[in-house]
């Protein structure tokens, strides 16, 4: 109000709310920031990771795998990079491998400066695959949703309790090889934790302590349930893909048939034409070239009915070769691979 006052032209009026912005501008940023991080504390993760938001303390975004990809990275290199959080970027300090180029690594697909680090990129297969490949002993993990800032409503019912908690890796080959990480845990006095549930404690921090032996045959049961879960998901899905597969096959079998089925019936029409036409001609000379006229539409509906033959030929062989591909997928081999067992407690 003070600035329409006191202002008398355009131009003054606009360079004080140019200067109003300016002065407000960092109490503007702050505020902003404190908002979102109250939102960040308050939100469920399961609605956070729908609006991609991964990291209380980042700038920028991140989906699940680029998450994942991050906290595997600061855990594996741990001395050998700076990590900045803030910016999600890093200095590779120590190559751990001779391929491998030192430097600055950034997540954010903006940044022009430095390596983009991403599933792909060899440090990140290097990485995960030593992960993959180190030994999983028997331990005890506390995890931490007490004094976490994550708001997970999931488990919040397991807060106090303890359990068991076993991780296997299932393989199934049929045409392709597909993985699952399987996660089947229950608390101690043998209730079943949903899979998220299981999924979800992995969001926390915890600590952990090793343990000499844990028995997992309490999960066993569970983890059998969830195989044939997942594979009664996979059967499904190519059921799917069998029905879909099958009318797409099924539409274009109609669209060519129908197509030649109306040019042989329209070329009918044209002959008994052109021979009515023929008999009421007085020469002929003029009867020989309409006739001729006809042998050679004959021929070509001759040409198109043999052609609709061939075409069911080849819906016939289209349809067996989905027969086999589906046959094909139906050979599952299952391989269910022991990651982990742990003894866990929320607290």
């Amino acid at each position: 109000m003070e600035i329409y006052q006191t202002c008398r032209s355009q131009e003054e009026i606009t360079a004080s709310f140019d200067a109003l912005q300016d002065e407000l501008s960092v109490e503007i940023d702050a505020n902003m920031k404190s908002t979102r991080q109250k939102l960040l504390e308050n939100f469920d993760t399961e609605v956070a990771e729908k609006l991609s938001v991964y990291k209380e303390e980042a700038t920028a975004s991140l989906n699940k795998y680029e998450a994942l990809l991050w906290d595997t990275t600061m855990y594996h290199l741990g001395d050998q990079a700076t990590f900045d959080e803030a910016s999600l970027t890093f200095n590779l300090n120590v190559a751990p491998a001779p391929a491998i180029p030192t430097g600055l690594y950034t997540l954010k697909r903006s940044d022009d400066t430095g390596h983009h680090y991403r599933l792909q990129h060899p440090l990140a297969r290097f990485i995960l695959t030593t992960a993959a490949q180190q030994s999983t002993g028997h331990a005890e993990l506390i995890f931490d949703y007490s004094n976490t800032a994550r708001n997970i409503a999931i488990i919040e019912p397991l807060v106090g309790q303890t359990g068991i908690l076993t991780a296997t890796r299932l393989t199934v080959t049929a045409l392709e090889a597909e993985d699952y990480i399987v996660l089947a845990a229950i608390t101690e006095d043998g209730q079943e934790l949903d899979p998220e549930q299981s999924r979800r404690l992995f969001n926390l921090p915890a600590t952990v302590s090793q343990c000499d032996f844990i028995d997992s045959d309490p999960v066993q049961s569970v983890l059998i349930k969830r195989e044939k879960s997942i594979l009664a998901d996979i059967s499904a899905r190519n059921a799917l893909f069998f029905d879909e597969e099958l009318d797409k096959l099924e539409r274009w079998s109609d669209d060519k048939k129908q197509s030649l089925e109306i040019e042989i019936k329209d070329l009918d029409i044209a002959i008994k034409q052109k021979k009515t036409e023929a008999r009421k001609l007085p020469g002929l000379d003029e009867k020989v070239k309409m006739q001729r006229e006809v042998k050679s539409m004959e021929k070509k509906r001759t040409s198109l009915r043999r052609k609709l033959f061939d075409a069911q030929d080849q819906i016939d062989s289209q349809k067996e070769k989905l027969l086999d591909e589906v046959e094909a997928r139906l050979q599952q081999h299952a391989v269910m691979e022991p990651l982990f067992t742990i003894r866990w407690q929320l607290i």
